[in-house]
């Protein structure tokens, strides 16, 4: 794949990359690691960090605002965005109750572990997706269902930083914020290893909404007392509107919604 014009900010697995523009000098350059054939008529594609520049150019934004006046929220509390550069869980999560004690944010921490990186620790537990130690996916994609159930995942090792996290507010009664990528990023990475978008975007949409009632049980659990707020992140939304998406945006707007 190659990619063509104006780039915007993408954050994916953990790093920031910064805008650019190729399409000044007509530049047509090719895309670090997007996907790679593991065999000669193999289903199995690799999916790494790179593709990010690919999947998620774009440069519309969308401001959305959301009612806290029945929510148990401080009206100008502030929330942490993306990931921390900490490698250790303990001292990350010392750090977002110490800087934002009113509405602190579970941190993830990909410098710690590549697995908690966006697409890695999102794409864990599908059926037919290998998630590999650098955080890069192997992905089977005649094997990818939607049907398939989301194997449970809070116990192994994208989630560290979240267990921690989640072990420090127990009994927590004010809010607390938690993260997770959305379906429309999560689908966009499956189908530029070659699953289908009837396929990548169904299966994305169940294996987010699977983990965020995942995530939430465990919050409730550990501080039912407390408003957990659970965002989902979605770079991939910057390209939404362009020409080619494989999504109409009806179909966008109620992947996003059904995952919550």
């Amino acid at each position: 794949p190659v990619s063509r014009g104006r780039i915007s900010q993408v954050t994916l697995a953990g790093h920031a990359v910064c805008a650019s523009d190729a399409s000044r000098a007509g530049a047509t350059r090719p895309v670090r690691g997007a996907w790679a054939s593991v065999g000669e008529g193999s289903t199995v594609r690799r999916f790494a960090d790179g593709a990010g520049l690919w999947l998620f150019h774009g440069a519309g934004s969308t401001e959305w605002g959301l009612k806290l006046s029945n929510m148990a929220v401080p009206r100008v509390a502030v929330p942490a965005v993306g990931s921390l550069p900490h490698t250790d869980a303990d001292e990350a999560v010392d750090f977002a109750l110490e800087r934002q004690p009113r509405l602190p944010a579970a941190p993830s921490l990909p410098q710690m572990s590549p697995v908690e990186g966006m697409i890695p620790q999102a794409a864990w537990g599908i059926p037919g997706v290998l998630v590999l130690p650098d955080g890069s996916l192997l992905v089977d994609e005649a094997a990818v269902d939607p049907d398939a159930p989301l194997e449970p995942g809070l116990d192994d090792a994208p989630f560290a930083s979240l267990r921690a996290f989640l072990d420090a507010v127990t009994g927590r009664v004010a809010p607390f914020k938690i993260q997770l990528t959305g379906p429309v990023t999560l689908g966009l990475a499956l189908h530029a290893v070659g699953v289908p978008a009837d396929r990548a975007f169904p299966v994305a949409g169940k294996a987010v909404s699977t983990r965020v009632h995942e995530v939430l049980d465990s919050a409730r659990h550990v501080a039912p007392g407390a408003t957990p707020l659970v965002f989902l992140d979605e770079p991939g939304l910057t390209a939404a509107l362009e020409p080619g998406f494989p999504l109409g945006v009806d179909d966008t707007l109620d992947l996003v919604s059904s995952a919550l």
